[in-house]
């Protein structure tokens, strides 16, 4: 099959209470909650969350390259793509891309995903 095959999303489990913010700031107080992620989440580890959950979702599939892209990367100086690479246990020759530092980079990730032959 080709092209996106399954999806995911992963949102952090602590929250925030929102009239909390109003109180510290002096004012607002909106109502609800709002997630936050933890001292150890960030961009990369909530990737492999929801990549995790998109692979269930997409059932017995050949993924054979992993698009990543986010505005703020986790690592700078190293590839966040090859960490969910490892995460998922995907093949060895399956690629890993990344794209990151604007919003628009994600719609060039999506674009050039869609271009390719593969799932």
């Amino acid at each position: 099959m080709r092209g996106i095959t399954g999806w995911g999303t992963y949102l952090p489990y602590r929250r925030l209470d929102l009239q909390e913010v109003g109180a510290v700031a002096g004012g607002g107080g909106r109502k609800g909650q709002r997630s936050v992620a933890s001292f150890d989440e960030d961009a990369t580890t909530m990737a492999v969350e929801a990549a995790r959950v998109a692979v269930r979702s997409a059932g017995p599939v050949d993924i054979r390259s992993l698009w990543f892209s986010t505005v703020v990367a986790a690592y700078l100086d190293r590839t966040n793509a090859n960490t969910i690479h490892a995460a998922l246990r995907l093949e060895r020759d399956a690629p890993a891309y990344d794209a990151g530092g604007s919003a628009r980079s994600v719609f060039g990730m999506l674009r050039a995903a869609l271009g390719s032959s593969g799932s």
